[in-house]
């Protein structure tokens, strides 16, 4: 049983750090989209241009929030649990989220 504590905790910590990887490269991306002008569509039917908006919207926004979720609930953690990324640096909470009850609200996003 301490051996598989262990390797639950190692699993979290991995899962944590390749979050908060995605966060970083996807805020990278983000900004490189708004410093750099995207190619023209090669559609001209504007229900087709109004979807494929959409659906490059719902994509950067799914890709920030998943993880942002993550770090909400990580920070709002009463275990005070740190976040080691890939056991080298310590990645800081959320000050203002510590051991505020916000777990109940997003347990459905995060079981």
């Amino acid at each position: 049983p301490e051996q598989e504590v262990a390797l639950m905790f190692e699993l979290y910590q991995l899962h944590k750090s390749l979050g908060i990887t995605v966060l970083i490269l996807s805020i990278g991306r983000l900004i490189w989209r708004f410093t750099h002008k995207p190619p023209a569509l090669e559609i001209t039917n504007q229900l087709e241009v109004k979807a494929a908006k959409a659906t490059h919207f719902m994509l950067y926004f799914l890709t920030l929030a998943t993880p942002v979720g993550g770090w909400v609930l990580v920070s709002a953690s009463p275990f005070n649990i740190p976040t080691v990324l890939f056991g080298v640096m310590e990645w800081p909470h959320i000050s203002f989220l510590q051991n505020y009850p916000i777990r109940p609200r997003l347990n459905p996003l995060y079981p």
